[in-house]
């Protein structure tokens, strides 16, 4: 773990995807401490859709399905517990190449903002194909096509 510069629980954890554990380390040091779970989510639903736009692929390895307060992967829980009272230094070998379009990205949106982000997030264009609207159950656990 230390001649890789990571934390030894992301070498046991199942499932982790070195694309998205960066990214969330580079998140998690932007907003300077703990993501909630609105940040948590929605951040990379966000810079995934400018990156699919962009570069016709996903930074995250997050396949988002519609769910109670917007787009959602379970596997989010697997990272959210990685980074709880954890602060990684890390250095950043997949994000070196996309890091100008996350500040782009994070510039945009009210990145401190959960509750702001969900209610965005509604807004995108995904969501919006699907007919999903903010409180509402329509195409409940449909996945999401980020390519529209």
């Amino acid at each position: 773990a230390d001649a890789l510069d990571i934390d030894r629980d992301y070498l046991f954890s199942e499932k982790i995807d070195r694309r998205t554990f960066e990214l969330f380390a580079f998140l998690s040091a932007k907003v300077n401490g703990e993501l909630d779970i609105m940040q948590f989510m929605k951040l990379p639903y966000f810079i995934d859709l400018k990156s699919m736009d962009k570069n016709g692929f996903k930074l995250s390895n997050f396949n988002y399905v519609r769910h109670n307060y917007g787009p959602f992967d379970s596997s989010m829980y697997k990272y959210k517990s990685l980074f709880q009272d954890k602060e990684y230094k890390i250095r950043y070998s997949f994000l070196e190449d996309f890091t100008e379009l996350i500040e782009d990205t994070l510039e945009d949106l009210p990145i401190k903002n959960g509750r702001k982000l969900k209610e965005l997030s509604y807004e995108t264009a995904p969501m919006k194909k699907i007919g999903a609207t903010l409180g509402g159950k329509e195409a409940f656990n449909e996945l999401l096509d980020l390519a529209v």
